[in-house]
């Protein structure tokens, strides 16, 4: 309705901009917040998805008007993560205090980073969208990377592995894992792309986590395997199996250079300890699970010392069988998405990007921080393309 110097609609750039933001904002910003040591930047950032989200409900869309739109799945996701807060918020009002776990880690990750984000995404997600997308998130990968290395060379990382004072490892290695699987999409040049993959396969490795590392690889091994001839797939397995061959013969010469690279072998201290921690706490989730499985025996009342570190025994902790089987009711509907959205012929990247947050959780998040996967959720669901778009581009 309102066009632009570019000439996309001011709708379309607005609705693109909050998505992107949402995608790829936090790291930048966080990054930023350390750069310029200004911790207000990360309140700004969530500020500014709130006021960007609230600006693209209320212009007009070109071919809708005003207008909105949830999709069935979008809203068992909202129900979905009500019920969630209205779980949690429970144990609060009956006294709970917790010193790493309070009220306002709640409002962070749960409200405004989850709960906030799905409900401003009204309106559908046309061809006109993801062209713009595909511009918008080539910038935001670019200074994502240019922003993580400046830092570096400032000296502002941790010692030991790459990370920032106001993002952690692991969160700094999934965002990078998420830049390299719409790089294809994002990038025209496939030698620009393969560069920016190489620089993301970077940040990953030198951040030390194996979680979005592990991911990544299986979603896109999956990939491949499933998408390309039985005598590429032999070729494929081959290229693996003499890479890890290579880098078993000069490990020891890799580490003197790149000591983080320890932490993928389990054979080493650094290797082994976490993974050691994550048994004795799957051991434990399962024992409080067995005690009471039909409601969970209060994953926030048990959180100082049964943090499961995966989502799947944090929902049985949490709810017992009854929060388990509605989860499993709003996953199930979404698979039924997926199936659609593979025949309509999405950019199959945004499903690889879901796959990946979901293997990657499985091993490091808390459910009050996988708002990132539930707002892609809603993106497929909300994807509605039509045929110029199809012929036109897609992953």
């Amino acid at each position: 309705m309102y066009k632009v110097e570019n000439g996309f609609d001011l709708d379309e750039l607005i609705y693109g901009i909050f998505i992107s933001l949402l995608f790829f904002g936090y790291p930048i910003f966080s990054i930023l917040a350390t750069i310029f040591d200004q911790d207000v930047l990360t309140i700004f950032y969530r500020g500014i998805c709130i006021f960007i989200g609230l600006l693209a409900m209320v212009i007009p869309s070109k071919k809708f008007g005003f207008y909105a739109s949830y999709s069935m799945v979008q809203i068992l996701v909202i129900s979905l993560h009500l019920i969630y807060l209205s779980w949690v918020l429970y144990y609060f009002s009956n006294g709970y205090r917790n010193e790493n776990l309070d009220l306002s880690f709640y409002v962070n990750n749960a409200i405004l980073f989850s709960l906030i984000p799905v409900l401003l995404l009204n309106k559908k997600i046309t061809s006109d969208t993801l062209i713009v997308l595909k511009k918008q998130f080539k910038f935001f990968i670019l200074m994502f990377i240019a922003l993580t290395f400046i830092a570096y060379t400032l000296g502002l990382s941790d010692p030991y592995r790459l990370s920032f004072e106001k993002i952690n490892p692991i969160s700094l290695s999934l965002y990078a894992a998420i830049c390299i699987l719409f790089c294809n999409w994002s990038f025209r040049n496939k030698t620009i792309s393969i560069c920016v993959i190489i620089l993301l396969l970077f940040i990953m490795v030198l951040s030390g986590s194996r979680g979005p590392l592990l991911a990544l690889f299986l979603v896109t091994c999956s990939s491949i395997f499933f998408r390309i001839k039985f005598i590429k797939k032999i070729y494929a397995v081959f290229t693996t199996a003499v890479l890890f061959f290579t880098i078993i013969v000069f490990y020891d010469n890799l580490v003197d250079y790149i000591p983080i690279i320890s932490r993928f072998n389990l054979a080493t201290t650094e290797g082994s300890l976490s993974v050691n921690i994550r048994e004795e706490q799957y051991k434990s989730a399962i024992e409080i699970f067995s005690n009471n499985p039909y409601l969970g025996g209060s994953l926030v009342e048990k959180f100082a010392f049964f943090y499961p570190h995966n989502i799947v025994l944090e929902i049985l902790i949490t709810g017992g069988i009854v929060l388990f089987l509605l989860y499993f009711l709003v996953f199930s509907a979404f698979l039924v998405e997926i199936i659609n959205a593979l025949r309509n012929k999405i950019p199959i990247c945004f499903i690889h990007v879901f796959f990946l947050l979901f293997v990657s959780y499985m091993f490091t998040s808390s459910l009050a921080g996988i708002g990132l996967l539930y707002f892609v959720i809603v993106i497929i669901s909300k994807i509605k393309l039509d045929y110029k778009y199809d012929k036109y581009n897609h992953c």
